[in-house]
């Protein structure tokens, strides 16, 4: 056996370690996150990724494409029947699903109304976070994704299940971009084996893995779109749906955008989908405002207002007395600079060929 299938071996035993360990300590009445003994293998396993990952970027083994689909996959059929230890979140994908299932626009209530005693339950109603004063904060095309699951099945366990299905998307997508680029299909284990797409989608079901699906997508059908106005056009769709899964694939727009008229066919396709979407729930049920739902609050919650949830204004807060206006000012300070680097991806830096718009 070789030494990248030794390591895969280990990430299988680690990720079983953890989990054993987990469903012991919740039976005993004791957090998981707290104790060191969960924490462990889940530690060890960055290391031994790395090694594998380096092993395989310099080209000192090259594991067969099996292998290495085998232990990602694997790892995460392990996590996916058993509750999530990190994150409550899925609960609301569940429920908001639920809500919509009953002809229900789910950014009209949150989930202690009056209007939605009907739907609840004991299996997914009392862990929903936030429950009793937050709206859902989930954009369109993560709606629609909780509807489509919760009619399948409402269950926790459905939802881990479409993340990984995201997640099958996301490698298909890859594993053609690496063979447009000359790249070794192994290093799809860059991402197959990363612990933390592990834990988060497999385990926790966070639906970041649909916007990392949707991207994937998006890059692919950019990069074999060129002067072909239906595929760009499908790029710009899977892109605007991405960012109305998770609004941060919105910063990727400079990297997809190419001069001329494919770089207008893959906007327009993503300002359709986005309307469209948007324009569904606020039809539908008269959501109208409503249909930011908790979005508006969430920065306040998260102290990005003030600067206390913002890790260098809080280091840095706790040496020196910081003004009022410190948080405004970083804010700005790195939109700016997003914007620049934005401008600059787009429309100035060149590619190996030579052209500036030869980002893909």
């Amino acid at each position: 056996m070789s030494r990248v299938g030794a390591a895969g071996l280990a990430l299988i035993a680690l990720t079983v370690a953890a989990l054993v360990v987990a469903m012991r300590l919740l039976a005993a009445g004791t957090d998981p996150l707290s104790n060191w003994w969960f924490r462990a293998p889940v530690a060890l396993s960055l290391p031994i990724y790395l090694l594998a990952t380096w092993w395989v970027v310099r080209g000192h083994f090259r594991p067969s494409l099996m292998l290495i689909l085998g232990v990602g996959l694997v790892t995460r059929l392990v996590l996916v029947p058993y509750p999530a230890l990190m994150s409550s979140d899925v609960f609301r994908y569940v429920w908001d699903g639920k809500v919509q299932n009953a002809g229900i626009n789910p950014y009209l209530y949150i989930p202690v109304d009056p209007a939605l005693a009907a739907l609840r339950d004991s299996a997914i109603y009392p862990n929903i976070n936030r429950a009793t004063y937050a709206p859902t904060i989930y954009p369109p095309a993560a709606q629609a994704l909780f509807a489509a699951v919760a009619f399948v099945s409402p269950t926790v366990t459905a939802m881990k299940s479409a993340a990984v299905l995201m997640e099958a998307l996301t490698v298909i997508c890859l594993l053609r971009l690496l063979a447009r680029a000359g790249r070794p299909a192994a290093f799809i284990l860059i991402y197959a084996w990363n612990p933390l797409a592990v834990w988060e989608f497999a385990n926790n079901g966070h639906v970041d893995a649909a916007a990392v699906g949707l991207i994937s997508v998006a890059v692919l059908l950019r990069a074999v779109g060129h002067r072909r106005p239906a595929r760009m056009v499908s790029a710009g769709v899977a892109f605007g749906a991405a960012v109305l899964v998770k609004f941060l694939p919105a910063v990727l727009a400079p990297a997809l955008w190419r001069r001329g008229a494919d770089g207008w066919r893959l906007i327009a396709g993503a300002l359709v989908c986005i309307t469209l979407l948007y324009g569904f729930y606020i039809v539908f049920g008269g959501a109208g405002a409503k249909v930011l739902g908790f979005l508006t609050a969430y920065g306040s919650e998260e102290g990005l207002g003030d600067g206390s949830g913002i890790w260098a204004l809080s280091g840095l807060g706790m040496m020196v007395d910081l003004p009022s206006w410190a948080a405004k000012l970083y804010l700005a300070a790195a939109a700016c600079g997003l914007a620049a680097l934005g401008a600059w991806i787009a429309f100035l830096r060149t590619g190996s060929s030579g052209s500036p718009d030869d980002v893909i």
